[in-house]
């Protein structure tokens, strides 16, 4: 359970500064895309393993 907090917390901190890390890298909104559907994809997938390990 603790490593499903450590991901989301990770997935948060990369949508919240991607549009930091987009300017900083100068992908012209290209990374920031990149970084939200990872994001996502993370937390979908931690909300998968955290209802798994409920049931």
């Amino acid at each position: 359970m603790k490593a499903y907090g450590l991901l989301l917390l990770a997935a948060i901190v990369c949508a919240l500064f991607s549009d930091q890390i987009d300017k900083i890298c100068g992908m012209d909104n290209q990374l920031k895309k990149v970084l939200l559907v990872f994001s996502a994809g993370v937390f979908l997938v931690c909300m998968i393993g955290v209802a798994a390990s409920i049931f």
